[in-house]
């Protein structure tokens, strides 16, 4: 509903993109917050790549 766009099949595949990476990004952080900073550097490694 924040989008007043107009939806379109692009943008909701990319939109379920965003929405993987952006948990791997929260699996990060958590990660991180645990003390493991090399899986988070993995996790950087893979989300530049892709």
């Amino acid at each position: 509903m924040q989008l007043p766009k107009k939806p379109s099949p692009r943008g909701g595949r990319r939109r379920r993109r965003q929405s993987a990476l952006t948990m791997k990004w929260a699996s990060a952080s958590a990660l991180y917050n645990a003390g493991l900073a090399r899986t988070v550097d993995v996790h950087d490694r893979a989300a530049m790549a892709t």
